[in-house]
């Protein structure tokens, strides 16, 4: 029995010992787990890292990207509505009425500071009248190509202070659109060529008058005078417009009603829209009223 006893007291400290030896195992293999694990989590870092990285660098270029994107189109609209502002005031301003300064000075009419007509306390210089007659022809001119608009009668051949005219029936039959002294002598003769052409001028002022009272807006009204044939005024109190046998008093009134209807034809040009080019019209080929 006391074998016995002994046998299975060694077999139980056996297995004690056992045991304890596989206890003492398991932290062992707990801590080359971990080195293991930790070792390969140090290989990997560096990885991770590197990819982290380009990711925050793709970010923030994105941002750029969109905070570049956002001020370009801030920029855009700004200059857009800047653009959209000047086409307003482009549309507003009357190019023509820059160019072609009418106004009245006492008893004359104007246009571009140059006086229109002669009086015989104030005896202008021919050359400024010429000019007058140049800048007014030119004018003319530029309204009837601004409108696609033909003349029914009459063809100006704009040259400065040395304007001609023609009768369309005899294009060749070139009037001089502009005096000299000489003219005070020439009173005494009918039909001089300078009336001739101041007629035939003053006809293709009332033609383009003549059209724009048919597109013309309620606000703007008639022109202020009426015109037929040599004479412009109001009923009752027309002026002929040639120099000889006449004052030069009315003389210079009439020219000054005549620079007044061009004034109502600049207004009436900044009402308007142009006929698109290829659609021409032609004048009424009636001047009167």
């Amino acid at each position: 029995d006391v074998s016995e006893q002994n046998a299975t007291f060694v077999a139980a400290l056996q297995d004690e010992r056992r045991r304890a030896a596989a206890e003492t195992q398991l932290p062992s293999d707990l801590a080359r787990e971990n080195a293991r694990a930790a070792k390969e989590e140090g290989a990997v870092e560096p990885e991770l890292d590197a990819q982290a990285d380009e990711l925050w660098q793709r970010a923030n270029c994105a941002q750029l990207a969109a905070i570049e994107r956002a001020d370009g189109e801030l920029h855009n609209a700004q200059l857009l509505a800047h653009c959209n502002r000047e086409l307003r005031r482009l549309k507003a301003t009357s190019v023509l009425d820059d160019v072609f300064d009418i106004w009245f000075e006492g008893a004359f009419g104007t246009v571009n500071g140059l006086r229109l007509g002669r009086l015989p306390a104030e005896q202008v210089e021919w050359a400024e009248i010429n000019a007058a007659l140049g800048h007014a022809a030119l004018l003319v001119d530029t309204l009837a190509a601004a409108h696609h608009l033909r003349l029914p009668k009459h063809t100006l051949h704009i040259m400065g202070s040395f304007t001609k005219i023609a009768h369309n029936d005899e294009p060749k039959a070139l009037l001089e659109l502009h005096g000299s002294g000489s003219l005070q002598l020439g009173r005494i003769f009918s039909g001089t060529r300078f009336d001739r052409a101041l007629c035939m001028f003053l006809q293709c002022v009332g033609a383009l008058v003549a059209h724009a009272r048919r597109s013309a807006s309620d606000s703007l009204g008639e022109a202020p005078y009426r015109i037929e044939e040599d004479r412009i005024g109001t009923p009752g109190k027309m002026l002929s417009i040639r120099l000889q046998f006449n004052q030069d008093e009315l003389w210079t009134r009439a020219l000054k009603y005549m620079l007044t209807d061009l004034k109502w034809l600049l207004a009436w040009s900044s009402q308007v829209t142009a006929v698109p080019k290829g659609e021409s019209a032609s004048v009424a080929a009636s001047p009167h009223r």
